[in-house]
């Protein structure tokens, strides 16, 4: 109905549909702002007045993206990905044709590089030698802050240190101290230090990283 001049009504009779839905971000990432090369990445993704199952979602670089619940998604990324891409939506209309809703740009980096970790001891400290035997070996973590919760496996490393009165090298391939470190190490007098150096680890993104070395003082 609309009001005339004239003080009177004039009506004007129409039929329309359409849907009602909340409003919602159409792609978000669940745990971070980026995708993260060599890993399976979660996202959502929503469309305002599209079912899920009427959307296709696809990922452009090369990477592979799955469905795993009503509206969120796996990608999983490659390590030779390009350091942009767009998640492409796209919905399957009515009338049977397909029409592209959006394309959301993500940044793509590589995982953080890890560090190296001995009992409590990030770089140095000082233990004895019956605790840094009891350390088992070599952790490798990444940061506190980091939104994933991934493995990281140190598979080499090196032990350097005086012992009976010559320098001593000891290499392991494996993130636990061997059977010669841990007998060298519970002969050490106090005020020796040990060295660890050459530390190697590979991360779920099969990155092989080398961390900065870790100096530990016998008391």
């Amino acid at each position: 109905k609309m009001k005339r001049n004239d003080g009177s009504t004039k009506d004007f009779h129409f039929e329309s549909e359409y849907l009602v839905a909340k409003p919602t971000t159409t792609v978000a990432p669940t745990k971070m702002n980026v995708l993260y090369k060599g890993i399976k990445n979660p996202i959502k993704v929503s469309a305002p007045g599209v079912p899920n199952e009427n959307l296709s979602v696809s990922i452009t670089g090369g990477n592979s993206l799955r469905a795993t619940s009503n509206g969120e998604y796996e990608v999983q990324m490659s390590r030779s990905s390009p350091s942009q891409v767009f998640v492409v939506v796209k919905a399957e209309m009515e009338d049977g044709t397909t029409k592209e809703l959006g394309r959301s740009e993500f940044r793509v980096k590589r995982l953080p590089k890890p560090y190296a970790k001995i009992g409590d001891i990030e770089s140095s400290g000082n233990l004895s030698a019956g605790r840094l035997i009891a350390s088992r070996g070599i952790r490798a973590l990444y940061s506190d802050d980091f939104e994933f919760n991934l493995n990281c496996k140190v598979t080499s490393f090196r032990m350097n240190t005086f012992y009976k009165g010559g320098a001593v090298d000891a290499t392991e391939n494996s993130n636990e101290f061997n059977a010669e470190m841990k007998t060298i190490i519970s002969a050490l007098p106090s005020g020796t230090t040990v060295t660890f150096d050459k530390i190697f680890a590979i991360g779920d993104d099969g990155v092989k990283h080398e961390m900065s070395p870790i100096m530990i003082k016998i008391i």
